[in-house]
């Protein structure tokens, strides 16, 4: 299964990137700065990189390609609401399903959004 991880190149994201290769999953991180994630990944080989503008309908388009979940978290910014909003549309264009991470006895568990 191919996961997208948003913000790849951010601490939170970059541990979802090495936990989700540790377990052999297929990983696609979507970064601004296609340097940076290569000296963050440089180690991991298997992760896929798409460069780009979060709000770039192209970018976005090629990130989703072939992906079955998305992790999404954003640093907090001026335009983190626009730019989430610009992803999540990205998803559904993609036809991703959309869910909600929630807690339940300090276990996140992902579960689908009615």
């Amino acid at each position: 299964m191919r996961f997208l991880v948003t913000a790849a190149t951010g601490r939170t994201s970059a541990g979802v990137v090495r936990h989700l290769r540790s377990a052999d999953e297929e990983v696609r991180g979507l970064v601004r700065d296609k340097d940076t994630a290569t000296r963050t990944f440089d180690d991991l080989h298997g992760v896929d990189i798409v460069d780009g503008a979060f709000d770039d309908d192209v970018v976005l388009a090629k990130a989703f390609r072939g992906v079955k979940v998305a992790f999404l978290a954003l640093g907090s910014s001026p335009d983190q609401i626009r730019l989430e909003k610009a992803i999540i549309d990205g998803a559904v264009q993609a036809g991703l399903p959309l869910g909600q991470v929630v807690e339940h006895r300090n276990q996140p568990r992902l579960r689908p959004v009615l």
